[in-house]
């Protein structure tokens, strides 16, 4: 069922800038734009992924979820800033973002804006949850406040084929990079929900496969009663939303330049993040049942393949190409095992790469 909120009204002027940054088969398209008077700016990227922000300045909700309308699975990380300035209701000419980092708990960073103001002192997230949704148009980001609870009357008047395109997002959790890291490996498999991290990036905890969507992460922002005396106030919240497939999971492993700006990086994940994003990649075969692997073949051959004795093999440089059940293929870099994984001998005369249930050898040579 819907989780029923009541929420408080939000006072003062709220603007909520919107940040989207695409990324799939190495190109990347940004989309920018203000929400406070319902209206975009900008160039909507053409990437198959939409970023769900669903706005309420009266009420406080901001229901905050990511949805795959492409051909492709991918994986999802957000970043949320904030800015606050409590002596004017208009956004200054250049905003100063501060990123969420979660603090004493999750949805409080314990940071303040130049003033020494803490946020959390005035505005309080409510992280996680679930929603039914309309599916949204690729390559935007959609702004929804109608109601699609089957049980309420706005989805009682829609007509029987609307009703039948009305979905409901999976239950998220919220929980740190720390508590994931204390988890079994069958708990991190189960887990259903944002794994956030110490730089501010969430992640989604699963591979989003194509027709799916996250769980909430930010559901709705409570006002503390001081700030309604306040005449003048602006509170902003930043959503910068990153979407890569597995062949460009690279673009977070060891940061990429994008063409949005050719002298700034990808941030690149923690160590932390990138142990997650290993064994979140290892979940596709397992979950999809399109994506039974079928075949398994290299694309590209490691950087190297002549050893001397003793060393280890190093599958810098591996590329698998591997084919699902549903003839769809893709380029993995990770997610992949192979043996001999420990010291080489001169016996050694290939490496096994599994994925999926399926294999394929390398020829090697190692040298005495």
């Amino acid at each position: 069922m819907k989780k029923r909120i009541t929420h408080k009204k939000v006072a003062g002027t709220v603007g909520i800038l919107t940040v989207v940054a695409l990324l799939l088969a190495g190109t990347f398209a940004w989309y920018s734009g203000v929400n406070q008077v319902n209206e975009f700016v900008g160039t909507s990227p053409d990437k198959e992924i939409v970023l769900h922000d669903d706005y309420d300045p009266d009420t406080g909700q901001k229901d905050v979820f990511v949805e795959n309308t492409g051909s492709s699975s991918m994986f999802v990380r957000v970043r949320l800033d904030e800015f606050m300035d409590l002596t004017q209701n208009t956004a200054p000419s250049t905003v100063d973002w501060t990123t969420h980092i979660p603090d004493a708990g999750i949805e409080d960073c314990g940071l303040s804006n130049d003033a020494l103001e803490l946020y959390h002192d005035y505005f309080t997230w409510h992280l996680g949850g679930q929603k039914y949704y309309m599916p949204g148009t690729p390559g935007t980001v959609s702004q929804d406040l109608n109601d699609y609870d089957p049980a309420g009357a706005y989805y009682q008047s829609l007509t029987p084929a609307e009703q039948a395109k009305v979905a409901q997002t999976p239950l998220a959790q919220i929980i740190s990079m720390v508590t994931y890291n204390s988890y079994t490996q069958a708990q991190k498999t189960d887990f259903i929900g944002w794994i956030y991290d110490t730089d501010g990036y969430a992640y989604w905890s699963q591979p989003l496969f194509k027709g799916d969507t996250t769980g909430l992460l930010l559901n709705w922002v409570d006002t503390a009663a001081s700030i309604k005396d306040l005449q003048d106030y602006y509170y902003a919240i930043n959503v910068v939303v990153e979407a890569v497939d597995s062949q460009d999971l690279d673009m977070w492993l060891s940061g990429a330049a994008s063409v949005f700006d050719g002298t700034k990086f990808y941030d690149e994940a923690t160590p932390d993040a990138k142990a997650a994003l290993d064994i979140i990649s290892a979940i596709r075969e397992s979950t999809d049942p399109a994506k039974t692997v079928t075949g398994l073949e290299i694309d590209t051959v490691p950087g190297t393949v002549v050893y001397t004795k003793g060393e280890v093999f190093d599958p810098t440089g591996l590329k698998l190409k591997v084919t699902y059940a549903d003839t769809t293929t893709e380029i993995i870099t990770t997610g992949y095992s192979y043996s001999p994984a420990g010291a080489l001998k001169t016996s050694h005369t290939q490496v096994t790469f599994k994925y999926g249930g399926k294999t394929v050898s390398q020829t090697i040579t190692v040298n005495d």
